[in-house]
């Protein structure tokens, strides 16, 4: 017997806001935790912050760690509790975020870019970290701290434009990375930090 579907009851559907949490500054970029009742924030007043669930239900930051220059955009990898930011100077750096979510420490600093960084993408199965920036480039590193000076790009590959965003396919090392015109740039990194381009795909006007 075929379902019927109220469409009123779905027409009337509305978000419903669970919780807020006020940072009287700008949040450049935030992540949900899965693992704990809590998220991640990159605030331009130049804080990473850990905000975690209290009984009082609120949300109080349990870590705030003040960097050189804003952070713009975060990568959390939960299982290896190890966390990415990029920065409006082109930094990028790499933390391991304790257990409890009470401290972050700061492992390696990632160089190679000259302007605001726009989004990441790590893999720990590669041990690869992929960054894009407004200078209209992609750099990859590696993330393994026994490879000599792997804190410097081991490939980088530039576009016509601002990337904005890029995902990556860890199986293949298949890398997307969107830009500011609208096109997708779709090429492969190979193991030995090469790159190969397949294609562009296009259909976007920005």
């Amino acid at each position: 017997m075929a379902a019927a579907i109220n469409e009123n009851a779905a027409k009337n559907r509305r978000p419903e806001l669970l919780n807020k949490i006020d940072t009287e500054v700008n949040v450049n970029d935030a992540l949900l935790l899965t693992t704990e009742d809590g998220l991640l924030t990159a605030l331009e007043d130049r804080t990473l912050r850990i905000w975690i669930r209290r009984q009082t239900g609120k949300y109080w930051p349990s870590v705030c760690y003040t960097l050189e220059s804003a952070p713009t955009t975060i990568f959390y990898h939960e299982s290896s509790h190890r966390l990415f930011c990029g920065c409006d100077t082109g930094l990028l750096h790499e933390f391991l975020v304790s257990e409890d979510f009470n401290k972050i420490t700061l492992q390696c600093t990632y160089l190679g870019h000259q302007s605001r960084i726009h989004a990441l993408y790590f893999s720990l199965n590669n041990e690869i970290l992929l960054s894009v920036c407004r200078e209209k480039k992609l750099n990859w590193y590696s993330t393994n701290p026994s490879d000599e000076n792997h804190q410097h790009p081991r490939g980088s590959y530039t576009l016509s434009s601002w990337a904005m965003s890029l995902a990556l396919d860890e199986l293949s090392r298949q890398c997307f990375v969107g830009d500011s015109n609208g096109n997708i740039n779709f090429l492969r990194i190979n193991t030995d930090n090469k790159f190969q381009i397949i294609t562009t795909l296009s259909g976007h006007t920005g």
